[in-house]
């Protein structure tokens, strides 16, 4: 497994790089700690719906949240297709 890919989010369409790293398979870490609240919350919306069904968010220090894939769910998932 790779290191997380680390993303600095200041306004809204600084999640967009976020989301592609983590739809091609990395895990993520957000840091909203720069942003504006209203930002912070936002994103960290868009990032649940985001990980919805794929993953879950940790939070691993105050502004810091960990987006990671199950990866168990897609062990059964290629078992599944096989």
């Amino acid at each position: 497994m790779s290191e997380p890919v680390e993303f600095s989010v200041r306004a809204i369409s600084d999640v967009t790089p976020l989301a592609q790293q983590f739809c091609v398979g990395r895990d993520v870490v957000l840091v909203v700690s720069d942003a504006d609240v209203d930002v912070a919350r936002r994103a960290l919306d868009y990032c649940n719906g985001l990980v919805a069904g794929r993953g879950k968010i940790d939070r691993v220090a105050e502004g810091r949240f960990l987006l990671e894939h199950d990866r168990s769910r897609r062990y059964r998932l290629e078992r599944f297709y096989r």
